[in-house]
């Protein structure tokens, strides 16, 4: 039987004393994706407290069309959905009462999105809700690999050759900044470069759609977390960065989140060598896994050798009306929704481009 403590919090800071006993426990299920306090007065934390640890979910509530659902905290901005394990509770044990908590608080359904196979959740959930989607982050084993060297030349042979190549006719600089070294310039720095390479292409996340979710993750960015450590990594041609990059590291696992690249270079392909200075910087940092995340870009694949992690998104039932309905919604109408949102989104950008070309 667990203690528990649900929570509305008008100050997180609390949250920070939560700790990842387990080492399983990934990079984006931390407080500090969770505690720049927006959206507090409509979302939910739940903590299991026992002797030797803490157990904890925090979902923020959404009403849609009569349905009231609830999807983690951190969403936009985390990659993989699960809870917080630190304690011995059992898994099962925790989310039945989590979604007793869910029900009184009047909602329909649970919503997650990239659960991976190996996540705390992942049983559970199959088990008692409806898989929606499934899809697949690549990955490098770096442990199958004596040093960056070994996986250099595991690479095809044109790789190798344009990697090469580039640094024989340019002036090239890889520059990498960890934590305390990033401040917001870099992080808006790097964000802006990505919105760029987006708006020129015509497309739109749910991330960078929103300013004031950038402006909040530049806080996230240029934060340092007790739990893991931020990295952004610049790749310069000629003395103009081309390229640059975020990734995390926890546990010795890469987690690579944003690649972002100057348009005006893509002959010369800098995403791919930041993501090949990344990898060795991986090996010297003594990193295991080196995870690109979902979904299976084209680029990844060239990277991971064949290895991927399969992630789910996934529909949780919890009442009736979630059921019937939420289910009719989540699965069926939403997607419809959301391609009609960007095609008005990616048309409004390239109306948007064709002005500034002219």
């Amino acid at each position: 039987m667990i203690n528990s403590k649900i929570t509305q919090p008008t100050n997180l800071s609390a949250d920070k004393t939560v700790i990842h006993n387990d080492d399983e426990n990934n990079v984006f299920s931390c407080p500090h994706w969770f505690e720049d306090g927006t959206e507090r007065e409509n979302s939910s934390l739940l903590e299991g407290i026992e002797d030797d640890g803490i157990n904890s979910i925090h979902v923020k509530f959404n009403r849609t069309l009569g349905i009231k659902s609830a999807e983690m905290a951190g969403e936009p901005y985390i990659q993989y959905n699960d809870m917080i394990k630190n304690g011995a509770q059992s898994v099962d044990d925790f989310l039945d009462y989590f979604l007793k908590h869910l029900k009184v608080n009047k909602v329909d359904v649970l919503h997650l999105h990239n659960v991976r196979r190996d996540a705390h959740i992942f049983d559970y959930c199959q088990a008692n809700g409806v898989i929606l989607e499934e899809k697949f982050a690549p990955f490098i084993n770096l442990g199958n690999y004596a040093d960056y060297d070994e996986y250099f030349n595991s690479l095809g042979k044109q790789s190798r050759y344009a990697f090469n190549k580039l640094f024989r006719t340019h002036e090239c600089e890889y520059n990498l900044y960890a934590d305390e070294q990033i401040d917001a310039e870099l992080a808006e720095f790097v964000l802006a470069q990505k919105a760029a390479q987006l708006e020129l292409r015509g497309e739109t996340s749910r991330l960078f759609a929103d300013k004031a979710k950038i402006a909040q993750l530049v806080i996230k960015l240029s934060t340092s977390s007790a739990d893991y450590k931020t990295y952004i990594s610049t790749f310069k041609i000629d003395g103009v960065i081309a390229s640059s990059s975020v990734f995390f590291i926890k546990n010795n696992k890469i987690y690579f989140y944003i690649l972002a690249m100057d348009d005006e270079f893509a002959k010369l392909s800098p995403g791919n060598h930041v993501v090949l200075k990344n990898v060795e910087a991986a090996f010297e940092l003594n990193c295991t896994i080196y995870d690109f995340l979902a979904p299976n870009d084209v680029y990844k694949l060239k990277w991971a050798r064949g290895d991927e992690m399969p992630v789910y998104d996934i529909l949780v039932p919890i009442t009736v009306k979630g059921k019937l309905v939420g289910l009719s919604y989540l699965k069926f109408i939403r997607p419809i929704l959301k391609i009609i949102y960007l095609f008005v989104k990616n048309r409004l950008n390239y109306k948007h481009f064709s002005k500034v070309k002219k």
